[in-house]
């Protein structure tokens, strides 16, 4: 997850920022923040399919029960579902030659 100026900082061109702005480009996926309560205050959030780690399932929750880890939002469906397939999508291609 990064933070917007993060993810600006690296898009050369208005053109791509607007497309990653409108989750119209295959790399990126932009969540927003809730608008009420605690969580309002958070920045939008965008995700870089290209930098991706795992965490095994045991080890996250365990970090989240000791309290070394904070939950901070829980994506619902179908939301959940189109974060998934865009994922998938952006690491299925098959790269062709030009």
């Amino acid at each position: 997850m990064f933070q917007e100026s993060e993810i600006r900082g690296r898009v050369l061109g208005s053109e791509m920022w607007k497309r990653i702005r409108q989750n119209q480009d295959e790399r990126y996926h932009a969540l927003a923040s809730p608008t009420d309560g605690e969580a309002g205050n958070r920045p939008k959030l965008y995700m870089d399919f290209k930098r991706v780690f795992g965490i095994p399932t045991e080890r996250l929750y365990t970090a989240i029960e000791s309290g070394t880890v904070k939950r901070i939002a829980v994506l619902l469906q179908p939301y959940v579902s189109d974060l998934v397939h865009r994922f998938f999508s952006f690491h299925s291609r098959v790269p062709l030659p030009d």
